[in-house]
């Protein structure tokens, strides 16, 4: 069934700040008698999905006047809190883009952070005070860093990949899901997700480079 625009503009942002505060959302007069589900937005990192209810927000959803009549899949997705692929295709491919497969190698490096030093200044009664515990600022230690896939390196190296979990909606009404490689390679069935839980990320145990790139563990 087309989908109904009433008014395409969502609620104000102070919505999203009021959500964040632990109010409770106030329900929205609607004058729509059929049942329906209305589109919920965050416009800030473009996610949205299609819930039965009327609160002016959902988490950091904000409600719009966008709807479509109620069917067992939407009734389904409400139920469940998942979103569809076709409603957050800019959402995903934000989140493919971050998701790329990465090497890091564990080098020694001037890095700021909390460690545990030295630490020497003055106190609140004027008295000059040398100890040492957990202070933080710029000092030699060893932590990971991203380096291209094709750069050889003795340190001692890992590799971070990424899953996609995705859902289908069984006949009965359950849910069954999936890991992916990647976006491009899931069934048209897989087609929804939560926002939660959408991204595994794998690393794997650390090794070192040979010569030729080859892992020796």
């Amino acid at each position: 069934m087309k989908r109904k625009n009433l008014i395409k503009t969502s609620f104000i942002y102070g919505g999203i700040i009021v959500g964040l505060t632990g109010c409770t959302a106030k329900t929205v007069d609607c004058n729509i008698e059929e049942s329906h589900v209305h589109l919920y937005v965050n416009e800030d990192n473009n996610l949205s999905r299609y819930v039965e209810s009327e609160k002016e927000y959902i988490e950091d959803l904000i409600r719009t006047e966008e709807y479509l009549p109620m069917t067992k899949e939407l009734s389904e997705i409400s139920e469940n809190s998942l979103y569809r692929i076709e409603d957050n295709e800019k959402y995903l491919e934000q989140v493919s883009l971050q998701c790329y497969p990465k090497r890091e190698a564990y080098v020694y490096d001037y890095v700021y952070g909390t460690y545990y030093g030295y630490r020497y200044g003055y106190s609140f009664n004027g008295k000059f005070e040398y100890s040492y515990g957990l202070t933080s600022g710029y000092h030699w230690d060893y932590e990971w860093q991203e380096i291209p896939l094709d750069e050889y390196t003795t340190d001692k190296v890992q590799d971070i990949t990424y899953q996609y979990q995705l859902y289908k909606i069984n006949e009965d009404g359950t849910l069954s899901k999936r890991l992916f490689e990647s976006l491009e390679e899931v069934p048209e069935e897989y087609k929804y997700f939560t926002s939660d839980t959408l991204v595994k990320e794998n690393v794997s145990d650390p090794y070192y480079l040979d010569s030729k790139k080859i892992k020796t563990r």
